[in-house]
């Protein structure tokens, strides 16, 4: 996480680690964050989001609208969201941009309607303090009757077929 002391401070990178539990396929947080030193050693992935996505792509214009109302708690999200999504605004940002959003198949162009593409969006928002932080969001974007719609925020980003860990010791 990126923190600031006060409003025009330099930001600082912190790490906290979080014990989880899985329940029914979902994590769930057994306690509050604690702090800690560093990640410690581990294996990165590398995802699987190949096409990027410009501004003009609908799922581009899709996703920005679902996280600047998702984020800022700003009326409307039901326009970007499937009924049954489940997904309701967090709010806590005075603003979110979408910094970058990539696909993980091209996105056709006549999609049947249930067709399904899931997509990694990284975005800039932000704070109360005007901090700006970054947050990645992996999402399940499907049309529905000839418009697209969110369907869920992912659990994990898609990892790719055949990916290897990379071993990256963090200190």
């Amino acid at each position: 996480m990126t923190e600031r002391p006060y409003a025009s401070a330099q930001s600082t990178r912190s790490f906290y680690r979080v014990p989880v539990s899985m329940w029914n396929y979902q994590p769930r947080a057994l306690t509050l964050p604690a702090r800690i030193n560093g990640p410690g050693p581990g294996a990165d992935f590398r995802t699987a989001y190949p096409q990027a996505l410009s501004a003009d792509n609908p799922l581009y214009t899709l996703v920005r609208g679902f996280l600047t109302t998702y984020l800022t708690a700003t009326t409307g999200l039901d326009r970007y969201v499937l009924a049954d999504s489940g997904l309701a605004p967090v709010g806590g940002y005075q603003s979110a941009a979408v910094s970058t959003l990539s696909a993980g198949r091209p996105v056709p162009q006549n999609p049947a309607p249930g067709t399904q593409v899931h997509v990694l969006a990284a975005v800039a928002a932000e704070t109360a303090q005007f901090a700006t932080v970054t947050l990645v969001y992996p999402l399940t974007v499907e049309d529905s009757g000839g418009t697209w719609m969110v369907a869920g925020i992912d659990l994990t980003p898609a990892i790719g077929a055949g990916a290897e860990a990379v071993d990256t010791p963090h200190n």
